[in-house]
Order: structure tokens, then C-alpha cells, then sequence
């Protein structure tokens, strides 16, 4: 039986051609993956941590973290606990460096799904609307005031009204348009 602050070594892991999945069951007993490419499964090997999926409710998924235990790496990364993400792509949150999981699956670390971005930026690609969206579409809500479906972005910062529209399927797709202008390739998905 495990004590608290025990070591665990390395994750099982297996090869899948040029990347490798570690292995872990999370505390809903659910099997789940941390996948990595090959240069960074040697690095993991070498450093010999364990891996663990960390949920975050304010994204609805799960991260790949460890506890550290080398004081040299606690100082090399500023963090006893830092995410598998940001080792991979030496992101400086200190500096505005922010790591973005262009497929959205956020135990993907393998160096092409992985960019280093603003915050700004990350946060604007997500998958789908807020849980306690009503109108089925990102950046559509119902004003009262007007009795209209209203279209809004975060647009430099600042929350925008960009139209108002009778039909809730024309505020989506003038949503999605918007995002499309304003975000670019973060503009994220509408529906899910």
C-alpha cells in the first residue's frame, strides 16, 4: 500500500509507431492515455516520474501532470507540479506563454498537436458553447431588453454586441462567422 508522499516511477507505457501512449487509470477508474512522441518518451524514461490526469472544471478535461521530487527539476520548471504540455514546449507562463492543444485532446502532447500561444488566444478556441448556454450556439444569447437572439464577442478585450437577429440559427451562423473574422484559427467550434 502506497503512503503519502511515496515515489512512483514511470507510467507503463507502449509504442504506437513514432509516438507512445503512457498508461494510467484516473479516480474514476477510466484507462486513459498520455500521448508523447518518441524524443520526449526519453526524456521521461530518463527523469523517471509518474504521471497522473489532472481534471480541470474550467475546461472539462484532464492535463498531464507529476509531483517532482529532484529539487533540480522543481527549479529548472518553478513548480513541484508542473503539466506535461508546457515541459514539452519550455512555455513560460511568466511570459505570457500559454500552450495550445490544437485538437482539443488535452492528454495529446505530442509536439504537433502542441503550439505555445497567448492566453487570449487559447481561450478563444474551445469546443462548443458555455453549459449554461439556451440558445444551442457559442456568443448567441437571448436579450430580454429587445426580445432578439444577440450575437457577442470578446473582441480586444472588451465584450462587443455585434448584431441582433429574430431567428436563432441566423445568430449562430453570424456568430461563427464573426469568430472566424475576428479569432482566426481560434475560433473554436459552435456547436458540439
Amino acid at each position: 500500500m502506497a503512503r503519502k508522499g511515496d515515489y512512483y516511477p514511470l507510467n507503463d507505457y507502449s509504442i504506437k509507431g513514432d509516438y507512445a501512449a503512457l498508461h494510467f487509470i484516473n479516480k474514476k477508474r477510466e484507462e486513459l492515455e498520455i500521448l508523447v512522441d518518441m524524443a520526449v518518451l526519453d526524456y521521461l524514461i530518463k527523469i523517471n516520474h509518474h504521471w497522473r490526469a489532472t481534471y480541470r472544471k474550467k475546461t472539462d478535461s484532464y492535463y498531464a501532470q507529476t509531483i517532482l521530487h529532484n529539487q533540480k527539476l522543481i527549479e529548472q520548471y518553478k513548480t513541484r507540479t508542473p503539466y506535461l504540455h508546457k515541459i514539452v514546449l519550455e512555455a513560460d507562463a511568466s511570459q505570457n506563454q500559454y500552450v495550445h492543444h490544437k485538437n482539443h485532446n488535452t492528454l495529446d502532447n505530442r509536439i504537433s498537436n502542441l503550439e505555445v500561444t497567448t492566453n487570449e488566444n487559447n481561450s478563444k478556441d474551445r469546443n462548443g458553447q458555455n453549459k449554461n448556454n439556451t440558445s444551442g450556439y457559442r456568443n448567441v444569447c437571448w436579450n430580454k431588453n429587445v426580445e432578439m437572439w444577440m450575437v457577442q464577442l470578446q473582441i480586444d478585450g472588451e465584450n462587443t454586441r455585434l448584431g441582433y437577429f429574430d431567428d436563432v440559427h441566423e445568430a449562430g451562423k453570424f456568430a461563427e462567422r464573426m469568430r472566424k473574422k475576428y479569432y482566426g484559427k481560434y475560433a473554436g467550434k459552435n456547436r458540439v
